[in-house]
C-alpha cells in the first residue's frame, strides 16, 4: 500500500457502484463481515496458490495470466509468510484486479486513470472488508465520545478495529483517513511511525488473532493434479515426491483397492 492519499470522490463512488453491481454473483453467499472468507471468494473466481516466502519480504502476492490448454486462466499467488491479516488484504486487493475493476472505472469514471489503479484495488479492497457504516459505527464506539488520545490509546483502539475486521495496520489508517476520523496529515504521520509499535499491543491480548503467519502451502485440488500426473508418469517419482515435500503434503497408501489418501501437513 502506498502513501495515503484521497482518491477522487468520483472514483470512490464508482467503486462502491461496482461492488453493488458484483454484490449477487460474488458476495451473495456471504453475510455480516468478509474477513478470511475472501479467501473462499477469490478461490471461486480464479486458481489461488498460497506458498510463505520469506525471503521476498516485499511480495504480499500478485496476480497474472496464462493460456492453459488455449483459454486464458487467471493466477493469484498469496504470501502466507504474511500475517494473515495482510494476506486478506491482498487478496481483496487481487480479487478487484481479477473481477476487472480497473475495466469498470474506465468506462464508467471521468476521474479515473492508469495510475489510479493499485489505490483503486485498495479501496476496493477496503470497502468490502470494512463496509462504511460498520466501520464507522465501530469506530465511534472504540473512539467512545472522545476526539483527544495519546499515541498509545489510540494504536490500542486501531488494534481493536484490526481485529474487528481482520485487516492489517495500513488500510485501518488508510480507512480513518477517507472516513475523516483523522486528517491525511496525520494519518501519514502514523503510517510508518506507529507499524513498528503494533505488534506490541497486539501482544497485550493472547485472543486476538492477529500477527500470525500461516505459511499455508496450498493450490485447489492439488493433491488430485499430483495423484493423476503420477499415476500419468508425467514426471520422474523422485521429482513428484520433491514436489509433494515443497507443498508439505504426505501420502498414505492404503490397501483398499487402488485408494490413496492425501493428507496436507504444516498449513491451515
Amino acid at each position: 500500500m502506498s502513501e495515503l492519499a484521497p482518491l477522487p470522490s468520483d472514483v470512490i463512488q464508482s467503486i462502491s457502484s461496482f461492488i453493488k453491481l458484483k454484490k449477487d454473483a460474488v458476495f451473495s453467499e456471504r453475510a455480516g463481515l468478509l474477513r478470511d472468507d475472501v479467501f473462499s471468494v477469490l478461490e471461486k473466481q480464479c486458481n489461488v496458490l498460497y506458498y510463505p516466502l520469506p525471503c521476498d519480504e516485499e511480495n504480499d502476492g500478485f496476480h497474472i495470466q496464462k493460456v492453459v490448454n488455449g483459454k486464458i486462466e487467471n493466477f493469484v499467488f498469496i504470501n502466507t509468510y504474511k500475517v494473515v491479516e495482510k494476506q486478506i488484504f491482498t487478496a481483496a486487493h487481487e480479487l478487484g484486479h481479477i473481477l476487472k475493476l480497473a475495466e469498470y472505472l474506465k468506462e464508467h469514471c471521468n476521474d479515473y486513470s492508469d495510475e489510479l489503479e493499485e489505490n483503486a484495488m485498495n479501496q476496493f479492497a477496503a470497502q468490502i472488508l470494512m463496509p462504511k457504516n460498520i466501520f464507522i459505527n465501530n469506530a465511534k464506539n472504540h473512539f467512545a465520545g472522545n476526539d483527544k488520545f495519546t499515541v498509545p490509546d489510540f494504536l490500542r483502539i486501531v488494534v481493536s478495529l484490526m481485529n474487528d475486521f481482520f485487516v492489517p495496520y495500513k488500510a485501518v489508517i488508510w480507512r480513518l483517513c477517507e472516513l475523516e476520523f483523522l486528517s491525511y496529515r496525520v494519518g501519514n504521520n502514523l503510517f510508518d511511525s506507529g507499524k513498528e509499535k503494533i505488534p506490541s499491543y497486539i501482544s497485550e491480548n493472547p485472543n486476538l488473532r492477529l500477527n500470525q503467519r500461516s505459511q499455508k502451502k496450498s493450490i485447489k485440488d492439488f493433491a488430485a493434479l499430483i495423484e493423476k500426473a503420477e499415476a500419468d508418469e508425467y514426471f520422474p517419482k523422485q521429482r513428484i515426491n520433491r514436489i509433494r515435500e515443497v507443498m508439505g503434503i504426505k501420502t498414505i497408501s492404503e490397501n483398499k483397492g487402488d485408494a490413496t489418501i492425501y493428507v496436507k501437513l504444516g498449513g491451515l
